[in-house]
């Protein structure tokens, strides 16, 4: 900062002192330019004498105008009016030179017998008017005062502006490091260990409601770095968990059949073929989730039959449902209707709730149900379970990515563990409404909500 002011002040004083002749001179010249065509225009309109009795003294110059005799001159008291001294030879002088250079010429060194005066300080500005067949001498005569006296009171003057703009910007500066830039600093040098999840700024202490706003934020986003982390590791043990059973599962059944004869039936190889489904699910499931926190979740609607689709997906549980033992009851609509849907993301959504069923449920009747509802203004699709349920503090959580209600991690039945993150973003996809009704220990309700606007019956076309 106090670079920064040195440069302007310094740039200031070449201006100032440096270029402060060249720009008064050429103000001048041009002052006179002004009055020069002013006293023209008024020769032709017969208001000259009017014109030169209001500019002569207020900008101190001496105005005279001359044809083959005088017919009007001005008069002063200073040496602005050096021009009524001027000889009759002098004005001839004047009047031919002016005719050589086009009717109008700047005399910047013209001798004149004035005390104290130098012959360069001096401007002369003459110009021929044409008035009835005549020639007109207009002569605007301005002393330059000379700016030496002026330059060496600004170069004082620069000087005592310098040296107090120059403290008051080290006070400035002070006050910026102290009160903001020392804390910036200190957020930036903590700031550099926040991918490591780790952020210490319980001890940075700021006035400036800025930073307390921007260290709050850093807090946050270092629980949120952790949280992530957490949860990722999570993840991968869930999902290394889940894949090495099925693993086990198929290797175990392949060498008991490949070693014993009597072991080659269906029922050993209809659970290598169940195990190796399981793995491709959870392999479509971390496929999806890829595709989904890289934006290209991709979703294809197509006329489908909404009671032929609960029934499909109820068909896949029915082993599931009778190996747990767990009461399950379809819902259909009594009278069926054609929804525009991704079939595949709409299963792989029922799927997953049904999973969720299945895998929280440790009452010794368990009961799942599918189904769906007329609701009046839309449908709601549905799956209900009498289980564990859910505390009301993690309804909103778990929806979001990696979480899971519970923090120790069990063998899931079926699924992958990320199913509720990838069905919220298909449903999402789908524009469609959805949620979550739970009691703790006593039920769970997952659903989502069809516009009736956007279903026919059955019979009826649906338009793409």
């Amino acid at each position: 900062m106090v670079g920064f002011v040195i440069i302007v002040i310094a740039v200031i004083y070449l201006f100032q002192v440096n270029f402060l002749d060249d720009f008064y001179k050429r103000n001048k010249i041009k002052e006179m330019e002004e009055i020069k065509d002013s006293i023209k225009m008024g020769i032709e309109t017969n208001d000259v004498r009017e014109i030169i009795e209001s500019v002569q003294v207020s900008n101190e110059v001496c105005i005279r105008i001359e044809t083959g005799s005088k017919i009007l001159q001005s008069y002063g008291e200073n040496a602005a009016c050096a021009l009524n001294a001027l000889s009759q030879s002098d004005l001839s002088y004047i009047y031919e030179t002016t005719l050589l250079e086009n009717g109008e010429h700047l005399f910047q060194n013209f001798s004149l017998n004035i005390p104290d005066v130098a012959s360069d300080e001096y401007y002369i500005l003459s110009s021929i008017a044409h008035v009835n067949d005549y020639n007109v001498l207009v002569m605007v005569g301005s002393l330059i005062t000379p700016v030496n006296a002026t330059t060496s009171t600004l170069r004082s003057l620069l000087f005592f502006v310098a040296l107090f703009v120059i403290l008051a910007a080290v006070v400035l500066a002070f006050i910026l490091s102290r009160f903001m830039v020392r804390p910036l600093s200190k957020i930036k040098k903590e700031a550099v260990n926040l991918p490591n999840g780790t952020y210490d700024g319980e001890g940075l202490n700021s006035n400036i409601r800025e930073y307390q706003e921007l260290n709050k934020t850093m807090i946050t986003s270092c629980a949120k770095i952790n949280e992530v982390t957490k949860a990722r590791k999570e993840l991968l043990a869930n999902v290394s968990h889940d894949l090495r059973t099925p693993l086990t599962m198929i290797v175990g059944y392949g060498e008991m059949m490949r070693d014993f004869d009597d072991e080659k039936n269906n029922q050993n190889i209809e659970v290598i073929i169940s195990e190796a489904k399981r793995l491709s699910s959870l392999v479509d499931d971390l496929l999806d989730l890829s595709k989904n926190e890289e934006g290209h979740l991709k979703i294809t609607k197509t006329k489908v039959s909404l009671n032929a689709l609960l029934k499909e997906v109820s068909s896949q549980y029915e082993a599931y449902f009778k190996n747990a033992k767990v009461e399950f009851k379809l819902v259909l609509l009594k009278e069926d209707v054609l929804v525009m849907l991704d079939e595949r993301r709409i299963k792989q959504v029922l799927y997953n709730f049904l999973n969720n069923a299945l895998n929280y449920n440790q009452k010794e009747m368990p009961y799942i149900e599918l189904g769906a509802k007329d609701l009046g203004d839309h449908f709601e699709v549905y799956v209900y379970d009498n289980g564990d349920g859910i505390k009301k503090e993690d309804l909103d959580k778990i929806w979001e990515r990696y979480y899971r209600v519970d923090k120790e991690h069990k063998r899931q039945r079926i699924g992958s563990g990320i199913g509720l993150s990838l069905s919220r973003s298909i449903l999402i996809a789908h524009n469609l409404k959805y949620g979550v009704e739970s009691k703790l220990n006593t039920y769970s309700k997952f659903y989502f909500e069809l516009d009736k606007n956007q279903a026919r019956d059955k019979d009826q076309n649906l338009d793409a």
